[in-house]
């Protein structure tokens, strides 16, 4: 067939979204992987039994200023003992109680994480005691002089017995990995001491720490630990950061198919990858960019069903939203929407017109896309996972269910970055997640994008109830889906419940542009406020 001038444009205009997309993930990939975690962590731990004690040697008596250890499981917060010598001594067997001081207790605060503890000691011989009344594991523990650890970077010099079972050297074997410093970079922090313990415990057939979610999302989590066989901050962040990534992609083909304008969907990629509560929360060691990346999906391939009529897209739609509702209870809120577009579309193709067969087999594959399916994944993501979910029946999965509720229902927590529902999409409370040294990581919105979304929720909003604009209206019936449920909700909540909302909030800003035709001149003025508002966020953002 003869290509025609306009069969070439085509081709042109889409090998350039092709570059525009690949350089816009490109730069984000590149930007959300600095400073997103250390490679290197001790790989070695020791299993530290109930009130069990380890004595440690050094070369000579030495004045000590402070000890840092690196925790591994631990469940939660923990405390530990320690004590120092009185004389010198070769072995550990020339010491009895009498020659040690007494015990000291420091409080320890989670898993994968390096912890200070000042001494200002001059001793030979330092014990650590295990007094939480639990099993906990202990990656690495080093003495520190002059900013260093005793010894440099021969270890050997450290030698470490204990009485019993296991060979207790293996806390003195990675001291070249010991940090001045805990931080970010080396460490856990807000509920990585949740998730990344529980991913870890998932990639090594272990039961999981973190129950009060549905096993996918850290299942997902742990893939990348597994994969490397490496834990560390960089593997534990690293698939919520590809979900970060694939959300962009997802938003610019959800965007595509809202305003059938390529134009349009390079905008919301933009937005996205340039609102803070995406960046900031993607690049964190949870389950929350699973959340936003399947249920966008879901309602990607429910607009999909609904513009060609294919069942394909509908099952796809399905099976996503089961799957984010396997990562959190929150992904069913999805499921409101989604019902309101389906029945929709089906009344208007096939009930209006009579259709009983193809009505009836809608309401069929209704119920087997959003009933069965999701529950398949659902009950599917525990008992294919007995030894981290220790579930082995169904019956085992209700339990876990009501266990599940009942923490939620209940949580009452009088977190000082907690925030109600309405004051999300200003980002009206942001998070504070990290604060150390003058270092600081919050979670807030590009509050350009904030402020100009709620001009788009209004436009949008009147556009759906007045005009009937249908684009109008999947957009503010996904957003409300969303968001509103939480106004039932009565525990302590937090802004990263928005991020799924957020998404469609941007769709709605972009709306503004397709609705106001003469605000379109101002787009590149508005990009330029939104890229210049993340570059001053961004130290508030990343920690650096």
């Amino acid at each position: 067939m003869k290509r025609t001038k306009k069969d070439g444009f085509g081709k042109r205009n889409r090998l350039f979204d092709v570059l525009f997309m690949v350089i816009l993930i490109a730069i984000y990939s590149i930007v959300s992987f600095i400073n997103l975690g250390d490679w290197n962590s001790p790989q070695t731990f020791y299993r530290f039994g109930t009130g069990e004690t380890v004595n440690f040697i050094l070369p000579e008596k030495t004045e000590v200023s402070s000890m840092m250890i690196y925790v591994g499981t631990c469940n939660n917060d923990f405390s530990l003992s320690y004590r120092y010598s009185r004389k010198d001594a070769d072995k550990s067997s020339d010491f009895s109680d009498e020659d040690f001081y007494a015990f000291q207790s420091t409080g320890i605060s989670g898993p994968f994480r390096w912890e200070r503890i000042g001494l200002g000691k001059t001793a030979r011989v330092f014990s650590i005691k295990n007094t939480s009344g639990r099993t906990i594991y202990l990656g690495e523990v080093a003495f520190i002089k002059d900013g260093t650890p005793i010894g440099g970077v021969d270890a050997r010099k450290i030698v470490a017995y204990q009485s019993e079972n296991d060979d207790a050297n293996v806390l003195t074997d990675e001291q070249s990995l010991v940090p001045e410093q805990s931080n970010f970079m080396n460490s856990s922090y807000f509920d990585e001491l949740y998730f990344a313990q529980t991913a870890y415990q998932y990639a090594n057939g272990q039961y999981g720490y973190e129950n009060v979610h549905p096993p996918l999302g850290k299942i997902l989590q742990s893939i990348p630990i597994t994969l490397t066989g490496h834990m560390s901050p960089l593997t534990w962040r690293l698939a919520g950061n590809i979900a970060g990534i694939l959300i962009i992609l997802v938003v610019y083909f959800l965007a595509e198919e809202v305003f059938g304008s390529k134009s349009y969907a390079r905008l919301a990629a933009v937005l996205v990858s340039l609102c803070g509560l995406h960046f900031v929360q993607t690049r964190v060691g949870t389950i929350d960019s699973h959340l936003c990346l399947f249920t966008a999906l879901s309602f990607l391939f429910m607009l999909k069903f609904i513009h060609k009529d294919k069942w394909r897209y509908f099952v796809l739609s399905g099976l996503f939203f089961g799957c984010a509702a396997s990562v959190k209870w929150s992904g069913f809120f999805g499921g409101i929407g989604l019902a309101i577009m389906f029945f929709y579309h089906i009344y208007n193709t096939r009930f209006k017109l009579k259709k009983k067969k193809e009505s009836a087999f809608a309401i069929l594959m209704g119920a087997l896309c959003f009933v069965l399916v999701p529950a398949v994944i659902y009950f599917g993501s525990y008992l294919l996972f007995p030894a981290t979910t220790n579930a082995k029946s169904f019956n085992d999965v209700i339990a876990q269910g009501n266990h599940l509720y009942t923490f939620h229902a209940t949580l009452q927590d009088n977190h000082p970055s907690a925030s109600p529902w309405f004051s999300w999409p200003v980002s009206g409370k942001p998070f504070l997640y990290y604060l150390n040294d003058g270092k600081v990581i919050k979670l807030f919105g590009n509050y350009v994008i904030c402020y100009t979304s709620l001009l788009g929720l209004a436009l949008t909003a009147y556009y759906a109830i007045r005009k009937k604009d249908k684009k109008s209206c999947f957009m503010l019936v996904a957003f409300l889906s969303l968001l509103l449920p939480y106004m039932f909700i009565s525990r302590t909540m937090y802004l990263y419940h928005y991020l799924p909302a957020s998404i469609f909030a941007i769709l709605m800003l972009v709306n503004v542009f397709r609705l106001v035709p003469e605000t379109r001149r101002y787009i590149y003025y508005f990009l330029v406020a939104v890229l210049v508002c993340f570059i001053v966020s961004y130290p508030a953002m990343t920690g650096v």
